[in-house]
């Protein structure tokens, strides 16, 4: 009896035992789905104006932020190795011109000492004149593509402005998930970078949806933080979620391409083995090709309506279906697809990661 009780207690204490190494080992899994590794965001930052000891820290600039313009400039006056690694938030639309002029420019020239000079450059002058090029965007296009790399790249490219176009989004996407919505801010860098839990119907809730969400058919740039304090609610946006294997019929697929084209907050929900699905990603991987926001809508829109139209030849299709049923005015240049296809695949990765932030 003595034998049974303590082989029964041994059992017990070795099933409680496989348990914790469940709830441990799940718990590890799950803490290490929802960080960001000192190399993914090290390899994001713009490091022309890092030197080998300044790598520790990114500093976060909004360049219609005054602060933020103020630290850059005051970083160029005592030295530019002060810069560090840099992102740059660019969700509203001066931004984004003003950032993707200098990128794409930066980005023209090959070597590092080149990108490194450009980069540098173009910045200083931003800072010292930053109410100029905000109001006036189309000068500052002008004096940017001054720098232009004309022995190697057209000014018409569109892979330097879609490169460009990308990266600025890249970031954006990271900053939202760190829960960086104030600037200038600074991301400290660890061998992990935890991202911030999600408290559902909050402001940070709908902003990640937001920004994480299709970014050329309607960027997040009425929506700010200013002012607003931890679990206070979002205003209300229009949005639409779309499950690529669910049928929609040809007044739902006509809606879809009204709404893209108007602007509108648009993401895919499903599982993995869906939303990574390679017949999605070589779909989403077309737009990111294209070197404007505005390019990309308005193709992602009449994609949308040649779907519409195969729709009414039939019956109703879900997305998968209708994708290689449809014939696009896009293509992709078979060295830079996997590219495109590996963006596109980290674009809905981060939203499945804030999906599961949620619970």
């Amino acid at each position: 009896m003595v034998t049974r009780e303590t082989l029964a207690g041994n059992g017990g204490r070795t099933c409680l035992l496989v348990l914790m190494l469940i709830f441990f080992s799940a718990s590890a899994q799950g803490q290490k789905a929802f960080s960001l590794t000192a190399n993914e965001l090290i390899e994001d930052a713009f490091g022309w104006m890092a030197g080998p000891n300044n790598r520790d820290l990114i500093h976060v600039y909004k360049l219609s932020c005054p602060k933020c313009v103020g630290e850059i400039k005051q970083a160029f006056n005592e030295n530019p190795d002060h810069h560090g690694l840099i992102y740059f938030t660019t969700s509203q639309q001066n931004d984004r011109l003003i950032a993707q002029a200098l990128l794409a420019s930066t980005l023209s020239h090959k070597d590092q000492s080149g990108r490194m000079d450009t980069f540098g450059e173009l910045l200083n002058l931003f800072a010292n004149s930053p109410e100029q090029f905000l109001s006036n965007p189309e000068e500052w296009r002008s004096l940017a593509l001054s720098f232009w790399n004309f022995d190697q790249y057209a000014l018409e490219d569109p892979e330097l402005w879609a490169d460009a176009l990308n990266w600025m989004d890249r970031q954006n996407r990271t900053l939202a998930l760190l829960n960086k919505t104030s600037y200038p801010a600074k991301i400290a860098l660890q061998e992990q970078v935890s991202i911030p839990e999600v408290e559902k119907n909050t402001f940070r809730d709908q902003y990640l949806f937001a920004t994480l969400a299709l970014p050329w058919l309607k960027y997040p740039e009425e929506l700010s933080s200013r002012g607003r304090v931890a679990g206070s609610l979002f205003p209300d946006f229009p949005k639409v979620t779309i499950q690529p294997v669910r049928q929609y019929g040809l007044l739902e697929w006509n809606n879809f391409a009204k709404t893209a084209a108007s602007g509108v907050y648009w993401q895919f929900f499903g599982g993995e083995d869906v939303t990574m699905h390679p017949r999605l990603l070589e779909f989403l991987a077309l737009f990111l090709e294209l070197p404007t926001d505005r390019d990309r809508q308005a193709a992602f829109a009449e994609a949308l309506r040649k779907i519409a139209q195969d729709t009414q030849q039939g019956r109703p299709r879900s997305m998968l279906i209708a994708l290689p049923r449809v014939q696009f005015n896009l293509s992709i240049p078979k060295e830079r697809r996997a590219r495109r296809m590996e963006e596109a695949r980290q674009m809905m990765k981060q939203f499945q990661i804030y999906e599961g932030l949620r619970g």
